[in-house]
């Protein structure tokens, strides 16, 4: 019993102290005590995330001011990009600069799909922001295509880690059929960053650290959903 309150007393101290503290155990529990402390295996590792970054050249998408939306939505998928590196995962984004691929939106669609496919990614997540004529409205929402229930999962994951992040958010994880999400194979949401009309959204949105903090938000919902975590 006293090897066993030992082991659990190491926790927590420094690695060279464990030792120490540990060289009094058996073998069998010297073992156990630093299993404790090895680091978790990358949970996107051998993971391909497609990041779709919305609009772009001609297509700005919403706009208000100085904020535009095809630039945040670049800005934040940059980012993302990052934060899904961190955790072992490549992304792949379907536009990293002002770019548009083709004059029709569909033709677009198609050509950021099909990059995506090439690349082999297993999921796929669209950035876009939202905006809507009663200012009032705010906050990060998810949205997945019908009747597909791992994209669902995915969905509700990363939108409990967007209200996590904003805990006055009330907005729920939806079922919408989006064209670029609806065509992927795969499991695909779009979540939309906010909106653009509200101006506690926007001021958000405008913080560099906030969108670091967002991109993180949803790279953590990637995380969970690839170790296979229920909502």
């Amino acid at each position: 019993m006293a090897r066993r309150h030992l082991v659990v007393l190491l926790v927590g101290l420094p690695l060279a102290a464990q030792v120490a503290g540990a060289a009094a155990l058996t073998g069998a529990a010297v073992t156990a005590a630093l299993l404790l402390h090895r680091p978790p295996a990358a949970p996107l590792a051998g993971r391909v995330v497609a990041v779709d970054p919305g609009h772009g050249g001609f297509d700005g998408g919403v706009r208000h001011g100085d904020l535009v939306e095809k630039d945040l939505n670049l800005d934040v998928a940059r980012r993302l990009k990052a934060e899904i590196e961190r955790r072992g995962g490549r992304a792949l984004l379907t536009r990293d600069q002002d770019v548009a691929y083709a004059a029709d939106n569909r033709a677009d669609f198609d050509h950021r799909l099909k990059l995506a496919r090439e690349a082999g990614a297993h999921v796929l997540v669209s950035l876009h922001a939202n905006s809507f004529p009663d200012p009032s409205q705010f906050g990060a929402q998810t949205f997945f295509p019908p009747g597909q229930p791992e994209a669902q999962r995915l969905a509700l994951l990363i939108q409990e880690e967007l209200v996590r992040l904003q805990p006055d958010n009330y907005r729920e994880a939806l079922a919408a059929d989006f064209y670029v999400t609806a065509q992927f194979e795969g499991p695909a949401v779009l979540v939309e960053l906010g909106f653009l009309t509200n101006p506690g959204d926007r001021a958000r949105l405008s913080d560099p650290a906030y969108r670091d903090r967002l991109a993180a938000a949803v790279a953590e919902g990637l995380a969970r959903y690839f170790t296979g975590a229920r909502p």
